[in-house]
This record gives C-alpha cells, sequence and structure tokens, in this order.
C-alpha cells in the first residue's frame, strides 16, 4: 500500500458496543504446485479491496465524536506510520506440507487460530488503543498456501467476512 487511505471516521452502532472486542479468524487453503507465485496476484489482490473498501485498512478506537460515551467505539483511518508498522497482508514461510496427500501433513484445525505463527495479529494487540479492522497473513507452505483472514467482531460480523472472502 503506498498510498495513504483516508475515509471519513464513523461510529459504529449500538448493537455492536456490546460485543466482544476480539478478531475473528478462519482460514482459506490453496493448494499450489508453486504457493511462491502466488503471492503477487494474492497481494494485489489485497490491495484491489482496500481501494475499494478503504474503511477495512482502519482502527477500531474508543470513540473522539461521541466524547463523554462510555463504551462507543468508531473506525478511523490509519496512519501511514500504522499501516507500515501492521501491514495488511503478513506473508510467512512455513516448513510444512498440508495436502491431505502428504506423508506427515500438518493439519489446521481449530487450535490453528490461536496459534500466532498462523494469524497476522498478536493477540495482545487487542487489548490497544488502536485495533485493526482486517489483517490478513499468507502462510505459505511447501505445497499451499493457508490464508489468515482475522476480523474485528465489532467492524465486520461473520457473514461480512464471507462476502469478502469471495
Amino acid at each position: 500500500m503506498t498510498a495513504l487511505l483516508t475515509f471519513e471516521p464513523y461510529v459504529l452502532t449500538p448493537l455492536v458496543h456490546n460485543v466482544p472486542g476480539i478478531h475473528m479468524s478462519f482460514f482459506l487453503t490453496f493448494y499450489i504446485d508453486e504457493p511462491s507465485l502466488a503471492i503477487p496476484p494474492l497481494e494485489a489482490g489485497v490491495n484491489r479491496l482496500i481501494e475499494l473498501l478503504p474503511f477495512l485498512a482502519g482502527n477500531v478506537t474508543p470513540s473522539i465524536q461521541l466524547k463523554g460515551k462510555e463504551n462507543v467505539y468508531e473506525v478511523q483511518p490509519p496512519t501511514a506510520k500504522f499501516l507500515q508498522e501492521h501491514s495488511m497482508l503478513r506473508i510467512k514461510y512455513h516448513e510444512h506440507y498440508v495436502s491431505p496427500k502428504s506423508p506427515g501433513a500438518f493439519s489446521f484445525s481449530n487450535e490453528s487460530s490461536i496459534d500466532e505463527r498462523f494469524i497476522p495479529m498478536p493477540f495482545e494487540m487487542a487489548l490497544a488503543e488502536l485495533i485493526p479492522v482486517l489483517r490478513l497473513q499468507a502462510n505459505v507452505m511447501h505445497d499451499s498456501i493457508v490464508l489468515c483472514i482475522s476480523f474485528h467482531h465489532m467492524a465486520i460480523d461473520g457473514y461480512g467476512a464471507l462476502n469478502l472472502s469471495r
């Protein structure tokens, strides 16, 4: 992401103020012969997504628009520094095979979503003042890419995340 993304900050609806401030993650597995060749198109796709929906690069934070109200949150545009420190797409290489055809293949399970090797943000980030709306991590394996998509549940629900993955 080279250009700074801007959008008008907006207050989240009262309904989500009761939702826990957590990131939900899910994984999409793409079995391909040369996983490293799929990284440039994946980067281009993430850049295009953020150009179309810039709020996805934003941060959930306590509201500064409705001062004096407790438990009210908003989505604000990211700073260039924040985006540099917490890029939209992390790429991490692993020494695993995940294809069921591979002997001794690594199996992603529910526990993988709490393994910080495979997710784009550390868990302590949920306690930060600025919490990303969406971040992705491409886990490049020997025989595949396992894409982890993590979204802040106050800003995006499961149905919204499903639509983003399409």
